[in-house]
């Protein structure tokens, strides 16, 4: 797949005029003012919400990534970037940047060719609805050649999921498609000359109210152990959301400007230009224009659709050609050569001098038009503070009289309904008095009497229900037993001999408790341990390395499943893999190779089986008594390799609570190993092997996670700790068919976080 091209700019109509900032300035304050309030429940960080002086319609995007033009102007129609940009051009080296600048050169040469006019006029209109009033062809053709935007609204870029939402926008009101197909033209001549990014999907017009991608403080960094030294890093950035679904609905109807004309079309740059005060940030340019603007409506007599007149690209200034043609008259100056005797002159020229005047002269008639601009401009603004004023002075004059009129009328109807209501109540009261004694008894005593029925038919009611439950318990109880009693008739019917083996739900249910005895006592004595590995010596972290070749990284961050990994894997190594737990080592051998004689002599794996569980079998009946010394020796060597290595590595020390505890949960480990082996079928305890250089991912089939997370997403997670063992049984239960598997207790582990 092709890399994506890095985009450096882009192509918009800027909604920042000076007929419109009084609007944008007004509707946002009020927007902040409402969103960021601790009191108004809609939780906005003030710093999601963007400065007026960025807000804009974006119709493509551009990829110069070889310019290298900065620029100081904050215009969007990029008149006075044209110097910068031409100064760049003159200075950039190498293929690549002249690549990008030729492109960019292409581009403005389009922007300043464009006919906004024309595109407007290819737009055709809805016909006119059935008895509606025909518009006078003036009006018509004027309404044809101008644009007029209106923002109203308010959406999320995550439609589907508001709940989620980080970019909230304000849709322009385009009743009739004018702007949008108008915006589509202007981005189909970028498109079709190459110079424009492609882009497959539809053109969304918006303009960006609320962004959290401004909002600091959003990057987390997580660390997780694995590879050569066990340990890594992955960064991840994660974007700040926000639940939306109240501010759409509060801000559905909201006017954010209205009816202003469109003025513009520019190529700015990627990355806005905040504007400080004071060192605190008050508004946001969207970015320097790279190329000359088209400009749709030029104030006050070009404007579109005006007179008719054609749109024209502006020019570049008179300074940038003067500043052109003194950087030549400097070069050819600097090319004569001089004497070394002639003597330093320090009047210029008179034909230099007279140019520098006449450049300061025209520097002081820009000066001075800027003046007038910046002057008018104060006078419209205040012209349009005194009306917005007087509106309000109305608005709150009408309020006040409505408000005091309704107050008026509320006050009426309380008088009134306060002179019913006691009227109500004298004839209340004198009803209350006039009945006699003897009615009153004899409603009170009808009462009682229906209480006391209702009481009789609770508890007889009561009584049926406690009885029927009394019996359905029974029934239960009663078909357990036939159940039970059919599954050992079954059991005990289908095999040649006749004699009863346990059935695998013993021994899942076992290896569950054993499983949960051993959490429990982790928790009850290392709740609140901390692992000290730096403290322990060679010997013990070799040992602990053996045992648990992941131990660096669960130190810090699971030290309960650490512990839980390190027992099950002494339990696993003394118990569960042991021939038959209390038979000595040189015993244990025999019946090993004994098993492996008969072996060559059988046909078939299901005889020696059966030769195995009966002959362990015979050795389980005598085994509490006759092994009781040797079952105690290895009890202890448990409890005490298990102390050695949780003394050297946490700082809590053993106890005899503690000891006795585990002391009983080895037992518990030794009954249900040797009631495992003298099955005819194979079962085997084991826990998966994890390796400090390999990935053990998690099988859902003989793994259980502990994380709470759901199985169908933990498919090809890598797992990080193994818990706790679990049973896998080969063959059937007369020792043949070893070909048969069955997982009956997983494995507890621990997966990984994405």
């Amino acid at each position: 797949m092709p890399p994506q091209p890095s985009l450096t700019h882009f192509l918009c109509i800027p909604l920042v005029t000076r007929s419109s900032r009084p609007q944008l300035t007004s509707s946002l304050a009020s927007f902040r003012e409402q969103v960021t309030s601790p009191l108004s429940g809609f939780n906005v960080p003030e710093e999601a919400i963007r400065p007026v002086g960025s807000l804009h319609l974006t119709l493509g995007m551009f990829s110069f990534p070889g310019e290298k033009t900065k620029t100081n102007n904050s215009n969007l129609s990029g008149d006075a970037a044209s110097t910068s940009l031409s100064a760049a051009v003159a200075a950039a080296s190498g293929q690549g940047e002249e690549e990008s600048e030729d492109r960019l050169e292409k581009a403005k040469v389009i922007l300043q060719s464009l006919r906004p006019k024309e595109i407007l006029r290819a737009f055709k209109p809805p016909p006119a609805m059935p008895g509606s009033t025909a518009t006078p062809p003036l009006v018509e053709q004027k309404e044809q050649e101008e644009i007029k935007i209106t923002l109203q609204g308010l959406r999320s870029m995550q439609s589907t999921t508001p709940t989620k939402s980080a970019v909230l926008y304000a849709p322009p009101a385009d009743p009739q498609g004018r702007l949008q197909q108008f915006c589509e033209g202007v981005r189909k001549v970028f498109l079709d000359a190459g110079v424009m990014v492609p882009d497959h999907r539809p053109l969304l017009l918006h303009a960006t109210i609320v962004n959290t991608i401004y909002v600091k403080g959003r990057n987390r960094q997580q660390q997780r152990g694995r590879g050569g030294h066990g340990h890594g890093r992955n960064n991840r950035r994660e974007r700040l959301t926000i639940d939306a679904n109240s501010l759409l609905d509060q801000f559905e109807d909201q006017v954010w400007m209205e009816d202003v004309r469109v003025e513009k079309i520019a190529i700015c740059k990627m990355g806005a230009k905040k504007i400080e005060v004071d060192g605190v940030v008050v508004d946001e340019d969207p970015g320097p224009g790279a190329g000359a603007g088209s400009v749709i409506a030029a104030p006050p007599r070009a404007a579109l659709g005006g007179g008719g007149s054609r749109t024209s690209s502006p020019a570049p200034p008179d300074e940038y050609r003067n500043q052109q043609r003194q950087d030549g008259n400097t070069r050819a100056k600097d090319s004569t050569p001089t004497s070394s005797t002639s003597t330093t002159n320090t009047t210029p020229p008179p034909s230099e001098q007279s140019l520098n005047i006449h450049h300061l002269q025209q520097q002081l008639v820009e000066k001075t038009n800027r003046i007038s601009h910046l002057e008018r401009e104060l006078l419209l603004m205040e012209s349009e503070f005194t009306r917005e004023l007087d509106k309000l002075s109305r608005s709150e004059s009408e309020t006040s009289s409505f408000w005091q009129a309704k107050y008026s009328s509320l006050n009426q109807q309380y008088l009134r309904t306060d002179t019913e209501l006691r009227l109500l109540r004298s004839e209340q009261q004198q009803q209350a008095n006039s009945s006699s004694e003897k009615s009153q008894n004899q409603e009170r005593e009808r009462q009682e009497q229906q209480q006391q029925e209702r009481e009789a038919l609770f508890r007889s009611r009561y009584e049926s229900l406690a009885r029927q439950l009394r019996e359905r318990d029974d029934e239960i109880r009663t078909l357990q037993g036939q159940i039970r009693g059919l599954k050992e008739w079954v059991s005990t019917s289908t095999r040649s001999d006749g004699t009863a083996q346990t059935s695998d739900e013993v021994f899942g249910e076992g290896m569950a408790r054993l499983g949960n005895s051993l959490q429990n006592w982790v928790l009850v004595n290392f709740r609140r341990a901390k692992i000290e590995i730096s403290k322990s010596n060679e010997k013990t972290l070799d040992e602990l390395g053996r045992l648990v070749p992941m131990y660096e990284n669960l130190a810090s961050t699971s030290k309960i499943h650490l512990i839980q990994s390190l027992v099950s894997q002494i339990l696993v190594e003394h118990v569960f893999d042991a021939y038959f737990v209390g038979l000595s080592s040189e015993l244990s051998q025999q019946f090993t190779q004994m098993e492996t004689f008969l072996a060559s002599f059988a046909s078939s794996p299901e005889a020696i089986n059966q030769w195995r569980s009966m002959t362990l079998g015979i050795v389980k009946k005598e085994a509490d008594q006759k092994m009781q010394n040797e079952t105690a020796g290895i009890i202890e060597s448990v409890i005490s390799k298990v102390n050695t290595l949780l003394d050297t590595v946490t700082d809590i020390k053993a106890s005899e609570g503690r000891d006795q505890a585990l002391r009983a949960l080895v037992s518990s480990a030794i009954e249900l190993s040797r009631l495992l082996v003298v099955q005819r079928a194979i079962f085997k305890v084991s826990m998966p092997e994890l390796l400090p250089h390999q990935q053990t991912m998690f099988d859902p089939s003989t793994m259980e996670d502990i994380g709470g997370e759901d199985e169908d997403s933990l498919e090809e997670r890598e797992i990080c700790c193994v818990t706790f063992p679990g049973i896998i049984k080969r063959g059937d239960e007369s020792g043949g068919h070893l070909q048969y598997r069955n997982v009956i207790s997983r494995a507890r582990v621990l997966c990984s976080p994405e």
